[in-house]
């Protein structure tokens, strides 16, 4: 498990920019390859950004939607995927609050600070293919999805099927 330090005076505006230096530097490289980004998405765990919009008392940062939105642009200033891939993932940690019980939002807020977890989606839902299905006391998914935004990077992973 990673712990994060969490201080009331990091300024992570100054912590994502330092990010942005280092992406800024293999951008149009990592861009070419059209690789996995692994690397990419552990440095912004070691920064502390992951936890960024996950409230105090669930173990986060606590920072605005405000604050997230000036980082997801700097950090698209450096590398256009890895600013999308932030983006996305920080409306995803606020899944459980937007549209979950109040169950899965403490559970969901609280794992996502504590373990430092990035989350991913492929919820394209036009694309139908994906199907899921009841199977005794779980799910049954099968299909392929068109696509699935950081999925391969990710901790915890949100797609949308078709129930049959």
């Amino acid at each position: 498990m990673v712990q994060l330090l969490v201080k009331e005076s990091k300024d992570w505006i100054e912590i994502a920019s330092s990010v942005f230096q280092e992406l800024s530097q293999t951008a149009v490289e990592r861009d070419i390859k059209a690789g996995i980004p692994d690397l990419e998405i552990q440095r912004l765990r070691e920064s502390g950004l992951l936890p960024l919009i996950v409230p105090k008392p669930y173990g986060g940062v606590g920072a605005t939607w405000i604050e997230a939105l000036k980082i997801v642009q700097q950090l698209s200033q450096a590398d256009g995927s890895i600013g999308q891939l932030y983006g996305n993932h920080l409306n995803l940690v606020a899944l459980g609050h937007v549209s979950g019980t109040p169950e899965q939002k403490d559970r969901y807020y609280r794992e996502s600070a504590q373990n430092n977890l990035f989350w991913a989606n492929a919820i394209n839902t036009r694309d139908t293919r994906l199907k899921i299905s009841p199977e005794g006391e779980n799910f049954r998914v099968n299909g392929v999805k068109s696509f699935g935004t950081g999925i391969a990077s990710a901790d915890l992973r949100v797609f949308s099927a078709v129930q049959d």
